[in-house]
């Protein structure tokens, strides 16, 4: 975790339960223990790589139609995380600068 002057910064995305208020808990004590962080802006998914692929995972998995239960379900989850490639992830961090263009564009 990164804390005090080791200059790593934690960086979250914008989901609400981060607790960015100044009144947080969770603000308060990563104060108190010295980890700097920094929120993306809210319309940066084109520009996170796990966004991307969250994105291919919920596709196979309703590709496989409707699960029987919960179980089933998670075991799905899991298969479909298991068959990330890191040649994928690669792609999708290479192609970074071409999104940033595009954007800019």
């Amino acid at each position: 975790m990164p804390i005090g002057p080791s200059r790593k910064v934690l960086l979250k995305d914008n989901y609400l339960l981060y607790s960015y208020k100044p009144t947080s808990l969770i603000r308060r004590i990563k104060e108190e223990l010295g980890i700097r962080w920094q929120a993306n802006i809210p319309t940066s998914p084109d520009l996170s790589v796990i966004e991307k692929i969250w994105r291919a995972m919920k596709q196979r998995v309703k590709a496989r139609g409707a699960p029987k239960d919960l179980t089933e379900l998670r075991q799905w989850i899991q298969l479909e995380w298991d068959a990330i490639d890191q040649d994928i992830i690669n792609r999708y961090i290479n192609d970074i600068p071409n999104r940033v263009q595009d954007i800019i564009n």
